[in-house]
């Protein structure tokens, strides 16, 4: 696809563009989307059955769990958008470092003779800074999710231990029955708490997503602008074109 667009749109865009697309935006996407999908998939599964076992053995303990892994989804979703556009930062700082590296390998003759080595380090440390710092904010803000996560799972293991209390006390409940429940709750809260988690991971990279896409349709449009021919029927004619040459010159058109 990138080969096959046209010169103009090589005039007009960065080859090193091209090359962080190629090489950082698919790691990028092959890390937190490929590699989560499939553990998604495992846990929606996990939790599927752990469902419909929990919706068996306690209803209410299923609603308690169910109701506050909403809250905990409706929280983290807010961190998630920042997650994205932090995402979007550490790929465009990856890009500026791309293009500084294609720069410099092509014009390192000019570089050496004018003495700028120097110089040319400095920007590419300061462009290296820029990246280790974005990609720091990434991990703190992953850290805080998983934060958040632990905090709810803590809240829903503690709420389900006080049910379970209050209705062993009230008679609704035995003993044997309220340290299944307990037991088996883990089952069904650990893997909302890993699709929560799975989840922001794989949404931070829609930005990524949408920059390669437009970058796509553009590549259609500007192809659009053309037609292949294999051979010419009727020859080349040339509409509303003048040519101009210079008084005592000989000019020879064919």
């Amino acid at each position: 696809r990138i080969i096959n667009g046209s010169i103009e749109q090589y005039r007009n865009m960065h080859s090193g563009k091209y090359i962080s697309i190629l090489n950082n935006d698919i790691n990028l996407i092959n890390e937190s989307f490929v590699g989560s999908f499939f553990e998604l998939i495992f846990q929606l599964l996990s939790f599927g059955l752990s469902l419909v076992i929990m919706l068996q053995i306690s209803p209410i303990v299923t609603g308690i769990i169910i109701g506050i892994s909403v809250i905990s989804m409706f929280v983290v979703s807010k961190v998630s958008d920042r997650l994205m556009k932090q995402q979007m930062k550490f790929s465009e700082s990856l890009e500026n470092v791309t293009k500084l590296v294609s720069d410099i390998f092509s014009g390192i003759l000019v570089i050496k003779n004018y003495n700028i080595t120097g110089k040319m380090e400095e920007i590419y440390c300061n462009n290296d800074a820029v990246v280790e710092e974005n990609r720091k904010k990434y991990h703190i803000i992953i850290g805080i999710i998983n934060i958040l996560m632990v905090c709810f799972s803590m809240l829903t293991y503690l709420t389900i231990i006080l049910f379970c209390a209050f209705s062993v006390i009230n008679g609704s409940l035995s003993a044997g029955r309220a340290l299944i429940v307990i037991q088996l709750s883990s089952n069904l809260s650990n893997p909302i708490n890993e699709i929560i988690s799975l989840f922001s991971e794989m949404y931070s990279v829609k930005g990524i997503g949408q920059k390669i896409a437009k970058l796509k349709k553009h590549e259609v449009g500007s192809e659009r602008e053309y037609i292949s021919k294999d051979s010419y029927s009727q020859g080349i004619v040339f509409d509303n074109v003048t040519f101009g040459y210079e008084d005592g010159k000989d000019a020879i058109i064919q």
